[in-house]
């Protein structure tokens, strides 16, 4: 018998009643029935445990497990009656039962045999299931291999195959446009395929690398006749540049990608015809640009007509000319600055005469705000030159528009312009050359730019080298440093040549034009000076009168002078050194040639009257620089600020020593008597030759009967010397306040013994006020001053 399917315990029950040893108990069927179960779950348990197959099993298989299992259940419960049976009868059970469980083993060593039986059909079945599970999965694989292996030698035969269409629009169509550019693409994939070391390996590329190489030639030919064609189309005339490099250059930028990548040498030329090109165009359109608004540019006067004293003004010979001329109402000097800008060229050619001022120029006209002999330095002529400081990031000026309105422009506004079409340019051909080229070297960009860049710096500097135009030097100063800071904030660095080229023109003939007036000052003659602005005026005229009451000519251009240097060097930080260095060496030189030519007057009211118009000319110039200094939004360099002041505080106390002297004079010719004794010092005890009783009485009564009208005759006089109502009022103002203070000091200077019978004579000082206001309101501005004295 072969292993048993079942353990010893198994088979307990079987065992338990076959033993002959022991009475047979009785069993009750739920009892047996649970043995049987438990037997039957254990046989399913192992069946379970069986290996398992990963498919599951066919019907017939199935159908037959189940066939066997209802046998074995039918004999077993056979097998449980019969047992049954013979309990209940109570029979001898031994031999019964050892033949019984004898069959029972037979049973159960059959049934074991045959679920074995099954088992290794179960495992041969499950074995060769697994077999034909391999050979499905290596069948997949190859289908799936073969199927991959068709894909790619499909997309090979798409890539590297050229479709008869795309060479005929490749070499035949007769326009480049959009459509041709997508088959640009797609050819430059094809490649980009055909370059692959995988391809290049197959006799499919060997056979079509001919034709490939063929078309890529004729491709590359064409691409790069056109992109020269539109490059040439840069040169023509009134072409547009930015819209040609962005409506047809940049839109196919993509045929440079396409060059670099087949052929470099292509874009090498073309790149190379660019730049040429390029260079060329922006070199005559700056030629262009430049001789245009040259041509609105007012022309610079000579270097001794601008100077402060001008040659014909340092020698004899003018004196004699001025003799030889009785006719000549005055002395005329050319205009040393221009200031055209804000007026057309008709007006400016037709009031070119009335820029001349003579030396005969009333201190009145020159306050009344009329162009002086440096017209740029009134208030409407250097501010209009000033306002292109506050105009540096605008738009260049556009030479068509410019040319339409026919303005006269100043030199500082052309250079501002041309840099900053030179930034404008510079910066948009960089950002080009980047898209279109991609990222490119310092030295392409350079080489475009590079003959207009050197162009424009040769003309500003042969101009800067022979200008006169103070003005204009300082203020290109000012703009060149400015630009010179944005074109490094944008990384502009070839501009840098341009701006030290200009600076390095500007300082040295700046230098020259202020060491040219500092000689004409220290050279000149008062005495010649004198002579010659004497010998304009008729004996008739009386000369010297004529000449104390008018701003010399020399005088006027030193005023304008000062207030243009002061107003840019405050402003202008590279050369306010140089400048106010230059300034101080001139206000010495001013005062030896003002007060040598004073001391030629006869008279000393002539004297201090002269003296007067010409300080108090230059402190109203320097006044207005302080002014607009206060207004000013930008900060100011503090040396300058201190010259300024410094040499206002200089020509004030000069101005004030002059007024004091001449304030006295006007009084003692008036009021010589009343004056005197109002000087007279208080005695307690009188003295020998102290005023009587009587001449007091005879002074105060005179003074108190012609008070009023020799007030008009002073102020008449001073009207008179003083033109110019802001000097008059000061002279006045001067005049009257001392008058007062001697009226003022009368009081306490009467004699003691007839005090109260001669300050009935006395003029009350508030009705003395009331008469000196009715003269100031004739302009001047000293009636608060007055009120508040008078309050006081």
């Amino acid at each position: 018998m072969g292993e048993s399917l079942f353990s010893e315990e198994d088979f307990a029950v079987a065992w338990r009643i076959a033993q002959p040893e022991e009475p047979l108990a009785p069993l009750g069927k739920d009892a047996l029935d649970d043995d049987l179960g438990r037997l039957l779950e254990k046989l399913a348990r192992e069946l379970d445990d069986a290996p398992q197959v990963e498919r599951p099993l066919s019907l017939d298989t199935l159908q037959h497990v189940q066939e066997l299992y209802l046998q074995y259940e039918q004999e077993l419960r056979a097998l449980e009656s019969k047992l049954l049976q013979r309990v209940a009868a109570d029979e001898p059970l031994l031999e019964t039962t050892a033949t019984e469980l004898a069959r029972c083993e037979g049973f159960f060593t059959d049934a074991e045999e045959r679920l074995c039986q099954v088992l290794g059909q179960l495992d041969d079945r499950r074995r060769r299931l697994a077999f034909d599970e391999v050979e499905s999965q290596r069948w997949n694989e190859r289908v799936h291999t073969t199927r991959e292996a068709a894909g790619h030698l499909q997309a090979f035969a798409l890539e590297v195959v050229l479709p008869p269409a795309l060479v005929r629009r490749l070499t035949a169509r007769p326009q480049i446009d959009e459509v041709y550019l997508e088959e640009v693409k797609r050819f430059r994939s094809k490649l980009a395929f055909a370059s692959l070391p995988d391809v290049q390996r197959t006799a499919a590329y060997k056979d079509l690398r001919p034709i490939l190489h063929e078309l890529q030639r004729r491709v590359v030919a064409r691409l790069q006749a056109f992109l020269l064609g539109q490059m040439s189309r840069l040169e023509e005339p009134n072409t547009n540049i930015q819209i040609l490099q962005q409506n047809m250059l940049l839109k196919y930028r993509y045929f440079i990608e396409f060059l670099q990548d087949v052929a470099p040498e292509a874009v090498e030329s073309i790149t190379q015809t660019y730049k040429n090109t390029q260079s060329r165009v922006y070199l005559n359109f700056f030629r262009q640009y430049l001789d245009g608004l040259w041509a609105l540019h007012e022309p610079d006067q000579n270097l001794e007509d601008t100077l402060l004293i001008p040659p014909s003004m340092s020698s004899s010979l003018g004196a004699v000319w001025q003799r030889l001329l009785p006719t000549a109402t005055s002395f005329r000097l050319p205009s040393m600055f221009t200031s055209s800008w804000m007026s057309n060229s008709k007006a400016a050619t037709s009031t070119s005469g009335d820029r001349m001022r003579s030396a005969g120029t009333t201190a009145g006209s020159a306050a009344a705000g009329d162009r002086t002999a440096a017209g740029a330095a009134t208030p409407s002529g250097l501010g209009q030159r000033l306002a292109v400081l506050e105009e540096l990031a605008e738009p260049p000026l556009v030479l068509a528009v410019a040319q339409a309105e026919g303005r006269l422009i100043p030199p500082e506004r052309i250079f501002w312009s041309v840099g900053r079409m030179l930034l404008t340019i510079c910066s948009s051909e960089r950002d080009f050359l980047a898209d279109f080229f991609g990222p490119v070297e310092s030295p392409t960009l350079e080489h475009v730019m590079l003959q207009a860049r050197d162009y424009v710096a040769e003309r500003f500097s042969e101009y800067f080298a022979r200008t006169t135009d103070v003005v204009g030097l300082l203020l290109c100063t000012r703009i060149g440093q400015t630009q010179r800071d944005d074109a490094r904030a944008n990384g502009l660095a070839l501009l840098e040549i341009f701006f030290s080229r200009v600076e390095l023109a500007i300082i040295p003939r700046l230098k020259e034009i202020l060491d040219a007036n500092e000689t004409s000052l220290a050279q000149a003659d008062p005495r010649l000076l004198f002579e010659i602005s004497a010998a304009a005026y008729s004996a008739e005229q009386d000369p010297e009168t004529e000449l104390a009451r008018r701003i010399h000519a020399v005088v006027q251009r030193y005023a304008d002078y000062v207030q243009i240097l002061l107003t840019l060097a405050l402003r202008v930080p590279s050369s306010d050194a140089m400048v106010l260095k230059s300034l101080h060496v001139q206000q010495r030189e001013m005062h030896r040639i003002l007060h040598g030519m004073a001391e030629r007057f006869q008279t000393a009211q002539n004297r201090n009257a002269f003296l007067i118009n010409q300080l108090g000319t230059i402190v109203q110039r320097l006044t207005r620089v302080a002014s607009s200094v206060q207004r000013e939004r930008d900060p100011v360099t503090d040396a300058g600020l201190e010259t300024l002041q410094e040499m206002k505080r200089e020509f004030e106390l000069e101005l004030e020593a002059c007024t004091n002297q001449l304030a006295a004079m006007v009084l003692m010719g008036s009021f010589g008597e009343f004056l005197t004794l109002a000087s007279s010092k208080a005695e307690s005890s009188p003295r020998a030759n102290a005023p009587s009783t009587e001449h007091w009485r005879l002074v105060l009564a005179e003074f108190r009967s012609e008070w009023k009208a020799q007030l008009e005759l002073v102020c008449k006089a001073i009207v008179r010397s003083f033109p110019n109502w802001e000097i008059g009022a000061s002279v006045l103002r001067r005049s009257f306040q001392e008058l007062r203070r001697y009226n003022m000091n009368l009081q306490r200077l009467l004699p003691y013994d007839a005090s109260s019978e001669l300050g009935a004579l006395l003029v009350d000082d508030a009705a003395l006020v009331f008469e000196m206001r009715r003269y100031v309101k004739v302009g001047t501005a000293i009636n608060a001053a007055l009120v508040e004295e008078a309050s006081d």
